[in-house]
């Protein structure tokens, strides 16, 4: 994840790295579930390496339907412009070290 070393999210992991990530899908094979991360997060600053900032570009811009997916997400735009316009301490990015997973029932 990219942010910035000053935002609500490089400050909270500052406090207390040890994060929570809930993920699901509507499309899953398994409905109704949930994937629970629990992680040790770091905040480094800078960009991320280029291998990456590579990995992230093939795959949300330039993958098969990313650019479909950019474009009907046009209205969100700003909303990104405001996110990173809160990086006063520049850049960042966001290392996750796993620490255990659980599938549980999706919210």
């Amino acid at each position: 994840m990219t942010t910035g070393l000053n935002t609500r999210l490089g400050q909270n992991i500052a406090r207390n790295p040890e994060v929570t990530l809930l993920l699901w899908s509507e499309m899953q094979p398994r409905k109704g579930e949930a994937l629970r991360i629990r992680a040790q997060a770091t905040c480094h600053a800078g960009l991320p390496p280029w291998a990456v900032l590579l990995r992230i570009a093939r795959r949300y811009y330039v993958a098969p339907g990313a650019l479909i997916s950019e474009f009907s997400n046009m209205t969100r735009w700003m909303l990104r412009v405001r996110y990173y316009a809160q990086v006063e301490g520049g850049p960042a990015y966001v290392c996750l070290s796993p620490l255990d997973a659980q599938v549980i029932p999706a919210p």
